[in-house]
């Protein structure tokens, strides 16, 4: 069995939960998924309601399994769509605990009941995962993403997207290897937080919005981040002439920025920006005057406005 899954419901839980979505990739299989991905009869192969099938169907399929790896993936499967609603326990641990994944690089859980307890399980069953997402799994805190950080040495970017109980503080210490964050949405990053998560050193794109994004958090990400090249920056309208300064100055890699409904970006600012940034390649806002924008492009014609 090829070490990939995309499993889905529709269903709406007790706790108005919604749509659920899995996404298992090993990197034997990301190309063929992508391929599959551009012939929608094939997309509807993979998809399957499982949180709706009986107990005997479950076990079914389980019995059917011929070897220990077949089961244990089902096992796998099983334990992060259920989870933390287990009805299957005793076969859960069983099956769970037996041999981890160490091809599996890639996971996408997308509004799922996942806890923090779930993401140290999954971690340490799969050591190699290079690429995370946990958009809108609302039951991780920080303590599951220092889970995650511990047990998985090659992450590589990690998406927590409208994970509400997010502060940022679970990556501290995180690895040099972490090199894209998205933490875009209704996540409460304090300015600590964004620290931590630029504590790695390692960030070459970055995603983040809301008023927790001031000026001392943009300092920090300035600093901490020499290797940055991608920065997107959404309602963070904390953030004043001094951030713009600081990413002016210290940006020095920053290849794309983008501006989003940063209302306190003044044509001050702008200028701060175009005075720096001398690998800037494209850039966009949409809060600055014409007269301003125009002053950056006579200035950076080297520079695509998108």
């Amino acid at each position: 069995m090829k070490e990939a899954y995309l499993l889905s419901s529709s269903n709406t839980d007790s706790k108005g939960l919604g749509k659920r979505m899995l996404q298992l990739t090993s990197k034997e299989v990301q190309e063929e998924i992508s391929m599959d991905d551009a012939h929608p009869y094939k997309r509807d192969c993979q998809t399957l309601s499982i949180t709706d099938l009986p107990d005997e169907c479950l076990n079914r399929v389980y019995e059917s399994l011929k070897s220990s790896t077949d089961r244990s993936s089902f096992g796998l499967v099983l334990f992060l769509c259920l989870n933390p609603h287990f009805k299957y326990l005793d076969m859960m641990q069983s099956l769970i605990i037996s041999p981890p994944f160490p091809r599996l690089t890639s996971v996408r859980l997308v509004d799922t009941n996942i806890t923090d307890k779930g993401i140290d399980s999954l971690t340490k069953c799969c050591p190699s995962l290079e690429k995370v997402d946990l958009t809108k799994s609302n039951h991780i805190t920080d303590s599951g993403i220092s889970f995650l950080l511990q047990n998985c040495h090659k992450l590589g970017s990690l998406s927590i997207t409208d994970c509400e109980r997010v502060t940022g503080t679970g990556f501290l210490g995180c690895p040099k290897t972490l090199t894209e964050v998205s933490a875009y949405g209704k996540q409460e990053l304090t300015t600590e937080g964004i620290k931590a998560i630029v504590s790695g050193g390692g960030l070459q794109s970055l995603y983040l919005s809301g008023n927790t994004v001031n000026d001392e958090a943009v300092i920090a990400i300035s600093k901490g981040c020499p290797l940055l090249k991608v920065l997107r920056l959404k309602s963070c309208n904390e953030v004043q002439l001094e951030g713009w300064k600081a990413i002016g100055l210290h940006c020095r890699h920053l290849k794309a920025l983008y501006l989003v409904e940063c209302l306190k970006l003044c044509h001050v600012g702008l200028q701060a920006l175009c005075n720096g940034c001398n690998q800037l390649s494209y850039f966009f806002t949409d809060t600055c005057r014409v007269f301003a924008i125009d002053l950056f492009t006579r200035e950076r014609r080297n520079v695509r406005l998108l």
